[in-house]
C-alpha cells in the first residue's frame, strides 16, 4: 500500500463523525440591549456584528445573549442573523436565548430553547416582576418570588439557570468566597442550600480558578449536597462593549474570547449543551485535562462484514472512551480483532489469528501519538 492511498484513508476518516466534538461556549454575552453596553464610536447595528465577529474570530461556536432584564438583544440579533449574508457567514455560531436577572441585587443567568419566543419572553418578565420600562437596566429588580422560586420559574418554562459570576459581590456565593465583609444583601445558611440544590441550577460562573475551588471544597458540606447532578463550572466573558483592534471598550466584563469554556458535545444544539453541562464532570474540559497517550485513531477496513460492494469502512475514535454499539452480526467483534490482528497480532496465535485475517481483505489502522500519526496495515491475502 502506497503512501499516497494511505494518506487519502487517513483523510476519509477525519471526514467521519468520532461522537465528540470539542466546543468553546460562552454563556454570558451583553449587547447595547443592555444600558451598560459601551459601542461607541460603532452604532448599534455595528456593535451588534462585533459581537459576532469576535466569536468567529475566537473560534467561540456556542453564545448565550444574556442582557440586563430583557430579552431585546436576542430577538435584536436574531433578526439581524435572518439576513442571508448574516446566516451563511455566521452559520458556525449557535445563538442561544439567554437573560441576566437581577434578584435581591444578586444576578442569574436564564437560558431557554428556541421555543421560548417572544410572547413568552415577555410573560416571563411580567411573571417574575420586570416592569417594561426597566427592561436593560441592570438595577431592575425581579425580587417577587426570590431567587429558589425564581430558578423554579425558569424550570417552568423549559430553561435552566447559571449563577453568574458566582464569586463576586453580585454573585450568589460571594459570601463562600470572600474574606471581607458580607455585602448588603447576602445568601447563607439553608437559604443558600436551598439555590444551590434547586434541581434547575445547572452551572456556577467563575472565572478565577483559586475561587472556584474553593467553591468545590465548600459545596461539599452536606448541606449544600445536590440529589441529581453535581454543578458544572464554567468561565464566561460577560463581556459588555465591543473589540475593535484588540481594544475593549468597556470597564465591565472581559472581551469575548478572554474567558470561556471548552466542552464536550455530540452535537451543537441547545439540548446536547444541557446534557453536557449535566454530565459536566465528564464534558467539561480542564486546562489540566492531558490526552498525550497514544491511542487509535481510526480504522480504514475493505470487508464484506461492513461493505459487499468492497469500499473502505470507516471508523474514526476520539481519544477517550469508545463504545462500539451495534445489533448481533453486524461488525462489532470482527473490529476489535481486525485491530488487534494489526497492531498486537501475536496475542491472535494460531486459529484466532487465522479467523481474524479472513474477515478482511486489507486494513490500516492509525495511531496518533502527539503530534505524531502513525499507519499499520495489513492484506492478509498477500501475505
Amino acid at each position: 500500500m502506497n503512501i499516497k492511498t494511505i494518506s487519502n484513508l487517513y483523510n476519509d476518516i477525519q471526514l467521519a463523525p468520532n461522537g465528540i466534538k470539542r466546543v468553546k461556549i460562552d454563556l454570558h454575552i451583553h449587547t447595547p440591549a443592555s444600558h451598560d453596553f459601551v459601542f461607541k464610536p460603532l452604532d448599534k447595528e455595528s456593535a451588534y456584528v462585533n459581537i459576532l465577529d469576535n466569536a468567529l474570530a475566537n473560534s467561540i461556536q456556542i453564545i448565550a445573549i444574556t442582557d440586563h432584564n430583557t430579552f431585546a438583544g436576542y430577538r435584536y440579533l436574531k433578526e439581524l442573523l435572518s439576513a442571508p449574508q448574516n446566516r451563511e457567514k455566521y452559520k458556525g455560531i449557535l445563538v442561544l436565548c439567554g437573560i441576566e436577572i437581577t434578584c435581591f441585587s444578586k444576578h442569574l443567568i436564564a437560558i431557554f430553547p428556541d421555543s421560548f419566543d417572544a410572547k413568552k419572553q415577555d410573560k416571563f418578565l411580567d411573571e417574575i416582576g420586570i416592569h417594561e420600562s426597566l427592561r436593560g437596566s441592570e438595577d431592575a429588580l425581579a425580587d417577587n418570588l426570590g431567587p429558589a422560586l425564581l430558578i423554579d420559574k425558569i424550570h417552568a418554562y423549559d430553561g435552566y439557570a447559571i449563577l453568574a459570576h458566582a464569586d463576586s459581590n453580585k454573585g450568589f456565593l460571594q459570601s463562600l468566597c470572600s474574606k471581607s465583609p458580607a455585602a448588603a444583601i447576602d445568601f447563607s445558611g439553608k437559604s443558600l442550600a436551598k439555590i444551590v440544590r434547586n434541581k434547575a441550577l445547572v452551572a456556577i460562573q467563575c472565572n478565577s480558578d483559586s475561587n472556584e475551588q474553593t467553591l468545590r471544597t465548600k459545596l461539599k458540606n452536606k448541606d449544600f449536597t445536590r440529589d441529581l447532578n453535581p454543578l458544572a463550572y464554567i468561565k464566561c466573558s460577560d463581556c459588555h462593549g465591543i473589540c475593535v483592534d484588540g481594544n475593549y471598550s468597556s470597564p465591565s466584563g472581559h472581551r469575548i474570547g478572554l474567558y470561556y469554556s471548552e466542552i464536550k458535545l455530540s452535537e451543537i444544539s441547545y439540548n446536547a449543551l444541557k446534557m453536557a453541562l449535566l454530565d459536566s464532570e465528564m464534558r467539561i474540559i480542564h486546562q489540566n485535562d492531558s490526552a498525550e497517550h497514544m491511542y487509535i485513531e481510526g480504522v480504514a477496513v475493505q470487508s464484506p462484514i461492513f461493505c459487499a460492494t468492497g469500499k473502505y469502512a470507516y471508523f474514526h475514535f476520539c481519544n477517550e472512551l469508545n463504545c462500539v454499539i451495534g445489533s448481533r452480526g453486524t461488525g462489532k467483534t470482527t473490529l476489535l480483532e481486525i485491530m488487534q490482528s494489526i497492531i498486537m497480532p501475536n496475542s491472535l496465535k494460531g486459529h484466532n489469528l487465522t479467523r481474524a485475517f479472513s474477515k478482511y481483505t486489507v486494513a490500516v489502522v492509525f495511531l496518533r501519538n502527539g503530534d505524531m500519526v502513525y499507519a499499520l496495515s495489513a492484506e492478509p491475502k498477500k501475505l
